[in-house]
């Protein structure tokens, strides 16, 4: 049974991959107890049948060393060269059995645990590629490099716009906050011109109705990915994104479906719908409430391209 520990023991440190240092002091202590840990939860992986036939041999190995050992004493053995070479045999087999049952089901295991991994792993780095060709299909860029130096150009004019100061309306003349607002849509022209400009650069020719194709596409992909991959490779012992990364994923996809920023960002409109309405108080309310709610969507659904980018990137050097 000692032979068998020894075993045992020695077979669960060699797969012992990583031994967290404990300090000088309690650092051996602290390796022993991981040891045996690992050397419990192998034993309890051993399938039951090779356990059974552990239990049963290795005792009957132990009781045949010891007759071996106490017939040599006695003089039992003399002139009985078959009996001693039987009686010697069975007792090496005893231990010899379930020692070549454990490290070959074990190393079985193993074998089987890397296959698995190589497994995921090349159909993760399949998901991946497959993932940033979904992306880049309504992009003018062919690679995602490509297409965050031209999405930059567009979070520049967007962040400008959304900085641009609306002064107070001063008082006395009835047409002071539509000229107010007049100004401000002067202010956002050359950013708006500069996003729209990005924008062309940026995006193939594509209409509302292929941008929404497109979203339900690579939100079904993505959410496979995480729904069905992710537990494999996290089955597997491999890397995934950071948790901050994939809750930033799930909630992505709401600011991708606000309206349709695929299409330029027209102030003419604005500016029209201001002029025709520049005496009702209501009207240049629901002009500049729709302006903002344009750059804040524009600039919300950038931001969730920026996430999605990121996670291209931070899946591409795990995989």
């Amino acid at each position: 049974m000692a032979v068998f520990l020894v075993v045992v023991t020695h077979s669960v440190a060699a797969r012992t991959d990583n031994v967290t240092d404990c300090g000088k002091d309690h650092g051996g202590e602290a390796l022993a107890n991981n040891r045996l840990i690992r050397a419990r939860q192998w034993w309890t992986d051993t399938p039951r049948t090779i356990r059974f036939v552990a239990y049963i041999c290795v005792p009957m190995g132990v009781c045949g060393t010891v007759l071996g050992v106490y017939g040599d004493a006695h003089g039992w053995w003399e002139d009985r060269g078959f009996l001693t070479n039987l009686t010697s045999s069975l007792a090496s087999a005893m231990f010899g059995i379930p020692t070549a049952l454990l490290v070959l089901s074990h190393l079985g295991n193993a074998q089987a645990e890397a296959l698995q991994r190589r497994q995921v792993r090349r159909r993760a780095q399949r998901e991946v590629e497959a993932f940033r060709g979904v992306l880049l299909r309504v992009f003018s860029a062919e690679d995602v490099t490509t297409l965050r130096a031209h999405k930059a150009g567009a979070d520049r004019a967007i962040q400008e716009m959304a900085e641009a100061p609306l002064r107070q309306p001063s008082a006395g003349t009835a047409d002071a906050p539509a000229l107010t607002l007049l100004e401000w849509l002067d202010q956002l022209r050359d950013p708006a011109d500069a996003y729209n400009q990005a924008l062309a650069e940026m995006m193939a020719t594509i209409g509302g109705r292929h941008w929404g194709v497109w979203l339900d596409e690579i939100q079904d992909h993505w959410e496979a990915i995480d729904q069905d991959l992710r537990p494999q490779v996290a089955d597997t012992g491999q890397p995934w994104l950071t948790p901050t990364r994939s809750v930033e994923m799930r909630r992505v996809w709401l600011n991708l479906r606000t309206g349709n920023p695929s299409r330029p960002l027209a102030l003419d409109t604005f500016r029209q719908r201001l002029t025709d309405g520049a005496q009702d108080p209501g009207g240049i309310h629901r002009v500049k409430r729709g302006v903002q709610n344009e750059i804040r969507v524009r600039h919300e659904w950038l931001a969730a391209l920026s996430v999605i980018l990121a996670t291209v990137d931070e899946l591409s050097l795990i995989y």
